[in-house]
């Protein structure tokens, strides 16, 4: 569904229900009404110390603050995490947009920045040993989608603004696991991530290349969100 506001009229658009983009869509977040709460699943966000929401976006400030969600079932194997940011310029070296991660910080999947570098890091932690697919740009104060997927047996990906941007192909799959921590902006030793975040979707398979060109020409303001049913 789609949200457009202009003069404080909002509209809603509906996806096309034939679209493959509902199929297996597990979880949707959509901060463009600050709205904290699953659409799809039950990852319910809780903003932590001092993140807030606002035009359209939940705001970190690199500091301390992040976003914890719920747990719910098990996530892994093979899966798609699509999410709108806009880095800050003071956005630090390793840090998290998206890290999920068990208890001893094991199994871990994670979108970071990829250490000093201007380029996005999907990483996947088997136990402790990690695989990553490494492309992309950070463009400070600008909005960019981005979207990993795995595709439950070796190959991950990384696309940014619709183009796969990087793939490692002699990875391994993330474990399904209904992992202890679900954080946005940071890790489970710090690495607070700075920037906004516009919403975040989560499928229990992986999006193909033809999909994601598909979800990125939504546009930021687009949240796909399963149809209700009729009264």
């Amino acid at each position: 569904m789609r949200f457009i506001t202009w003069l404080a009229l909002t509209l809603a658009l509906p996806l096309a229900s034939e679209s493959s983009l509902l199929e297996e869509l597990e979880h949707a977040l959509c901060f463009d009404a600050c709205d904290t709460t699953d659409q799809a699943g039950h990852w319910d966000a809780t903003l932590a110390n001092g993140a807030n929401c606002s035009r359209g976006a939940v705001a970190l400030d690199g500091a301390n603050d992040y976003v914890r969600l719920a747990r719910d079932r098990r996530f892994g194997g093979a899966i798609s995490l699509s999410v709108w940011t806009k880095w800050a310029s003071s956005a630090a070296y390793w840090s998290m947009v998206v890290n999920f991660a068990d208890e001893n910080a094991e199994n871990n999947i994670v979108l970071s920045r990829y250490s000093n570098q201007q380029s996005v890091r999907f990483g996947v932690r088997v136990g402790t040993t990690w695989e990553k697919a490494i492309g992309g740009t950070i463009v400070d104060d600008a909005w960019t989608h981005l979207v990993a997927t795995a595709d439950g047996n070796r190959t991950l990906r990384l696309y940014q603004d619709g183009a796969l941007v990087g793939e490692e192909t002699l990875g391994h799959a993330p474990p399904a696991l209904n992992r202890t921590n679900h954080w946005l902006g940071r890790s489970d030793t710090g690495n607070y991530w700075a920037g906004a975040l516009g919403s975040l979707h989560a499928w229990g398979r992986e999006l193909d290349a033809s999909e994601v060109s598909e979800l990125h020409a939504l546009g930021r303001e687009h949240c796909v969100l399963l149809p209700t049913a009729a009264p």
